[in-house]
């Protein structure tokens, strides 16, 4: 059995778990009360009071931004800023950083989902707009097929239809019909997908 002398550094302690981990309960009422309740409303009173899908987009991101900064302390914010910095060092400048970097391309697609995602809002409604996000599950099965070769049975594909069948005719019969709107709301569908694949 090791020994720690008089001069030797104490053993590494475990990290304290998290509040989010030690209570996931709480966490999940507030995602869903701050998503499912608050968001609905404030994204739709904002666009309609403003009308910039994208200065809503970064509102979202500087407000998750600075939350971040508070919820990891400063110490390990700035150890995340770091981080990215010296990537940027060892390859090809901020260029590197922002285009090479895993996170940056993950960043993006998240900023492109969400912005799209806004533009149709502001066009087609909630209503419409969160039908067609309803078709997620088709991009990822369509995305797993077209670039890993993944293969489902026919009960999965079977299972979609529906979901496609049912996107088509809200689109069709919605008086909010936008063309603009469904083509932002399924290319938001399209960067979430990639964005989701991508961190997983």
């Amino acid at each position: 059995e090791m020994q720690v002398g008089r001069h030797s550094p104490p053993p590494p302690s475990s990290p304290a778990p998290s509040p989010a981990s030690s209570n996931p309960w709480a966490v999940g009422a507030a995602w869903f009360f701050t998503s499912a309740v608050c968001s609905t409303w404030a994204n739709t009173a904002f666009l309609q009071y403003f009308g910039s899908p994208l200065g809503h987009t970064v509102v979202r991101f500087v407000g998750a931004t600075i939350l971040s900064f508070f919820g990891l302390g400063p110490k390990r914010s700035l150890a995340v800023v770091r981080r990215g910095f010296l990537y940027a060092a060892q390859g090809n400048g901020l260029v590197a950083m922002v285009f090479a970097s895993p996170f940056a391309q993950l960043g993006l697609l998240l900023f492109l989902a969400n912005f799209l995602n806004s533009v149709a809002l502001s066009t087609t409604g909630i209503t419409l707009t969160y039908t067609v996000k309803a078709a997620i599950p088709v991009f990822t099965v369509a995305a797993m097929v077209a670039f890993t070769g993944a293969r489902y049975s026919r009960s999965i594909y079977a299972s979609l239809v529906p979901t496609v069948c049912g996107v088509a005719l809200a689109s069709a019969s919605d008086a909010s019909f936008h063309a603009l709107g469904i083509a932002a709301a399924l290319a938001s569908c399209a960067s979430q997908t990639l964005h989701d694949e991508s961190a997983g």
